[in-house]
């Protein structure tokens, strides 16, 4: 909701987060956050390099910590901000898949919804 109510707040709110994480330790949060903060190096600062590791570190601490409540957004956000930028559609849909599954398991209906939309938009520009 950061990133939808103000574009100034969100970077700050990503940046604290991993503040608050380096400090205290990673929590079933930190997958997700590394992703936005992947998102950001990626969509804002263009370091492409660093936003698809930040976005490797937040699919290894998934299966470390066993996140099920923040996976599918993680994935969704991973999939659709972060790997465009390195791989072919058709390699991503898999992820787009496993994180709509992981969303309706889990009640997470509304970023299922999200990720079942982008991944039928994005089968238009790639292989399916």
């Amino acid at each position: 909701s950061y990133f939808t109510a103000s574009k100034v707040y969100f970077p700050l709110a990503v940046l604290k987060a991993f503040e608050i994480t380096l400090k205290h330790g990673a929590s079933e949060y930190s997958p997700l956050m590394f992703t936005l903060l992947g998102m950001m190096l990626c969509g804002i600062v263009k370091d492409y390099e660093m936003g698809a590791k930040c976005g490797k570190i937040a699919l290894q601490l998934l299966d470390q910590l066993g996140c099920e409540r923040a996976k599918c957004k993680t994935l969704m956000v991973s999939g659709t901000v972060i790997r465009c930028w390195s791989e072919p559609t058709c390699k991503v849909h898999g992820v787009f898949m496993e994180a709509y599954k992981v969303g309706l398991a889990t009640g997470d209906i509304e970023n299922a919804a999200h990720v079942s939309t982008v991944k039928s938009s994005s089968s238009h520009y790639g292989e399916a």
